[in-house]
């Protein structure tokens, strides 16, 4: 049980009295001391450090005297001893285990910061389920946790610490453990280990003996710092917060990080107890999340793709002053340079335009610079994304080349050049039928009306500032309107609306929390879904806030995740998250009617919009409920379909012909009759397709009878709409980022194809648009836009619009100047390292087509890997 004191009238102070097991508890005493040499044992030199708490596990809480010592009882053998590093020491847990039959001191070390890590900004960098197995051979090998490491790393500081907030390993085994050890053996800065439930499967007997304490804390500048297990029950979770934070002065700034969300009532009782950040993992997903006094920041999986399709990354967070700065990177499979404006395939203004170049390296901005023609440096400068900016000047008619340069920390650095002409603008788009959301209407089919000739050319290009992920263009008029998404604080993001004919931007709306998904428009109104469960209007003419619908009002934090787009159908809105549905009135945002739902298992709701056809909706909200139609005026249930082949359901339906066409993470695609959910047939398109792969996450396209189904797995299948015979399947190559779940370096398509005549047009991860024969498949045409493209293309009449992960909005037009001619390469300004074959543009003379590209790629991998160890060795 547990005494309580109130001394000073100031202080709470909670002291365990420790029941004897089987004997009396033992006393343990012992030095905290400043280990100065850092061989972890106690010179003469060495003095102790007073003031600081040292525990047992979340039981007994005891403060060093002036001269560092302690004494502290234990229960019994295998408790962990732990002291609270304070401030001005290197963070993390300084620990031993309680040994057995010995009550000799236990002097625990602390190593001193040096002037210069005293001096470094606070910041610290979270990632999360890196999932780590024992062996590269395992079909779920954890990918590259080195690199990985190394690129969040990469700052101009090192960081405070760097932390994984649990499942840290695949299966919780000592031989997983080794392989984490033996990276984290080279990590150059404090790491902080945070116990979740897959390092729990044993109980937590192998995460405990080889990583410490799974409660624990520790200060770092003017932030107390807590770790807690969240595999504990409620109640002993907000008994450990209660303990150590008696100790800590009110008012301090008190960052949690725990592996699963909490529930609302613990959120809710460990903020009252003065807790104001929270970064956690568990959902394998990028959310933010508001308690009253609390946010939380759930950062979606290390090394393999969100089940959100949030391509594999973390957050670097800085603090000053108790308020913190948090932006989020991507951890790359290949440092990523592209050229974006002028585009290779395409006409340059004469008299003068904005270079885009993108660019990503590692966890900080690089520095980018280009040359035309081999003249002075350009610098460029960042404008959000992974975008970088400056002017070109005016230039005459004919070819140019476009030399880019960027480096990164710790001399990552790329190098690569295009081929552009300099020539007139295609001409202004003939309008035809409108893409008012995801899959141009209401069923999704994702085919256009109008044919879209082939080659194209860039007519604009736009930096948005900041990333487009999920959510395809929307066009209805001469108005474009893209979500542009903020995976750092959350509240950066929204949606921004662009004139059609030339790209400017018309106006902009931030939402307080992320936009993931396209909006959709009806008449003057755009209707978009937020993170935290709202649906919010917009004028489509300013973007002035129209109404506010939360459909998250009342239900647990769990149950409301909204990644999915609304659809919109005979003037009402219709939208979920996991335990609630409703239709709502355009115009007014008037309920129509709302469902609450029962949910078996609320993890993460459905990324798939619902689908319309007449008076029918079809809809999958989470995991385990399968998918369900719905009456469109009444929200009755018309029918439900739980199985395998309609569980964790990511992409929207596409329905036509009185077939609803659904596409499972297993990888199964089935056509259901929308009448009573009977399937029709069943087909699995991804080898070894499992439930927690999500192998398919966007939706098909379909189109003269064949579905297009595009896969995280690494094909494009065509299917028969009738029969689901395989009709064709086309490869992809990868790109710099992952998005495929549980795989960390799978090459596969994140976009939804459209179809437009007979070509079907994707956007690939390596960032080009590809347009595909309907009949075979095979590749008609292609252009590189410079980044990854991980939505779909919208159709405007014949002009075609892609937004680009880098954070760009391209439109593209049926006319075409002369090819540029070869350029001669630009000798560089300084040592570069060779880029990999991907990353080059056309040309002659180094220009694209190296025949060396492979033993190029290998040197970029040996010269970074040398850096490295070099930096480490410093």
């Amino acid at each position: 049980m547990a005494r309580i004191d109130y001394a000073d009238g100031a202080m709470l102070r909670v002291v365990v009295a420790l029941a004897c097991l089987g004997g009396c508890a033992a006393s343990f005493r012992g030095v905290v001391f400043a280990d100065r040499n850092g061989d972890g044992i106690r010179q003469s030199n060495e003095h102790g450090v007073g003031g600081v708490v040292v525990a047992i596990d979340r039981g007994s809480f005891v403060t060093t005297d002036a001269n560092g010592s302690y004494t502290i009882d234990a229960v019994a053998p295998g408790e962990i001893l732990w002291v609270r590093t304070p401030s001005g020491f290197r963070p993390g847990p300084v620990w031993r285990p309680i040994p057995s039959n010995d009550t000799q001191p236990i002097d625990l070390p602390l190593t001193p910061l040096s002037t210069a890590e005293l001096a470094s900004p606070l910041t610290f960098v979270v990632a999360a389920d890196s999932h780590t197995t024992a062996s590269a051979t395992d079909p779920w090998d954890g990918g590259d946790l080195l690199d990985a490491i190394d690129q969040a790393t990469s700052l101009p500081d090192p960081p405070r610490f760097f932390t994984i907030v649990g499942d840290i390993t695949q299966g919780g085994t000592g031989a997983e453990i080794d392989r984490v050890q033996g990276v984290i053996a080279e990590l150059g800065v404090p790491w902080i280990p945070v116990p979740g439930n897959h390092d729990w499967l044993d109980g937590g007997a192998a995460y405990r003996t080889r990583f410490g304490p799974d409660n624990y804390s520790f200060d770092v500048g003017e932030v107390h710092v807590i770790v807690w297990d969240t595999n504990l029950a409620d109640d002993d979770q907000v008994a450990f917060f209660t303990a150590d934070l008696a100790q800590v002065e009110h008012g301090t700034t008190v960052v949690a990080l725990g592996h699963a969300s909490p529930n609302d009532v613990v959120a809710e009782q460990i903020a009252a107890l003065g807790v104001t950040h929270m970064f956690t993992g568990h959902w394998h997903a990028n959310r933010r999340i508001e308690r009253t006094g609390l946010v939380e920041w759930a950062t979606q999986t290390f090394v393999m793709g969100g089940i959100d399709q949030s391509p594999s990354g973390y957050r670097v967070v800085t603090f000053d002053h108790g308020v913190p700065t948090i932006v989020h990177r991507e951890r790359m499979i290949a440092p990523h340079l592209g050229a974006t404006m002028p585009h290779a395939d395409s006409c340059a203004p004469a008299t003068g335009f904005s270079i885009l170049a993108s660019a990503a390296l590692d966890a900080t901005a690089p520095a980018v610079t280009a040359r035309i023609d081999c003249g002075p440096e350009i610098p460029l400068t960042a404008a959000g994304g992974w975008v970088f900016r400056g002017d070109a000047p005016a230039l005459a008619a004919g070819t140019h080349s476009l030399d880019l340069h960027a480096i990164g920390q710790h001399g990552r650095e790329l190098a690569t050049q295009v081929a552009f002409d300099v020539c007139a603008a295609p001409a202004s788009p003939t309008l035809a039928a409108a893409w008012p959301q995801v899959g141009g209407g209401p069923t999704h089919t994702g085919a256009s009306p109008t044919p879209i000739a082939t080659p194209l050319q860039v007519a604009w290009t736009t930096a948005v500032g900041g990333s487009l992920a999920l959510g395809t263009p929307i066009v209805v008029g001469t108005t474009v309107v893209v979500a542009q998404v903020d995976r750092g604080a959350g509240n950066a993001g929204g949606l921004v609306a662009l004139d059609l004919a030339t790209g400017a931007i018309r106006w902009r709306a931030t939402t307080a929390f992320p936009i993931t998904a396209a909006p959709a428009i009806d008449g003057d109104t755009v209707v978009a879904t937020l993170g935290n469960g709202e649906i919010r209007a917009f004028a489509l003419a300013d973007g002035a806030p129209r109404w506010s619908f939360d459909l998250a009002a009342g239900l647990s934090s769990h149950e409301t995740a909204q990644w999915a787009p609304p659809t919109i159908a005979a003037g009402h809105v219709y939208a979920g998250v996991q335990a609630r549905f409703a239709a709502l009135d355009v115009a007014t945002g008037a309920a129509l009617w709302i469902a609450d739902r029962q949910t078996k298992n609320p993890w993460l709701g459905s990324l798939g919009a619902p689908g319309i056809d007449g008076d029918t909706v079809v809809a999958s909200f989470s995991r385990a409920d399968g998918t369900s139609a719905w009456h469109a005026d009444t929200g009755a249930t018309s029918w439900q379909v739980i199985a395998s082949s309609t569980s964790a359901v990511n992409a929207a339906p596409v329905i036509a012909n009185g077939i609803a066409y659904i596409a499972s993470a297993s990888g199964d695609v089935s056509a259901l009759d929308l009448a009573t959910g009977a399937a029709r047939w069943t087909r699995r398109i991804t080898t070894d397709g499992f439930d927690w792969g999500y192998s398919i996450t966007a939706a098909p396209a379909l189109a003269g009878g064949t579905l297009f189904v595009p896969t995280q797995w690494g094909a494009l299948v065509a299917l028969d709409a009738a029969t689901g015979t395989e009709r064709w399947r086309v490869t992809t190559p990868g790109g710099p980022l992952e998005t495929a779940h549980y795989r960390s370096a799978q090459p596969g398509f994140a976009a939804s194809p459209i179809v437009a005549g007979d070509l079907v047009w994707i956007g690939r991860p390596d960032g080009r648009l590809v347009a595909l024969a309907t009949a075979d498949g095979h590749e008609v045409w292609s252009t590189s836009l410079g980044a990854p493209i991980l939505s779909a293309p919208a159709p405007a009449g014949d002009w075609l619009i892609v937004s680009t992960y880098d954070g760009t909005v391209h439109a593209l037009a049926p006319a075409r100047a002369e090819i540029p001619g070869p350029v001669m390469a630009c000798p560089p300004l300084a040592p570069t390292t060779p880029p990999a074959p991907e990353m080059t543009g056309g040309g002659c003379c180094g220009v694209g087509g190296d025949p060396a590209g492979a033993l190029a790629l290998v040197l970029v991998q040996l010269l970074a890997g040398a850096r490295r160890h070099a930096r480490r060795a410093r």
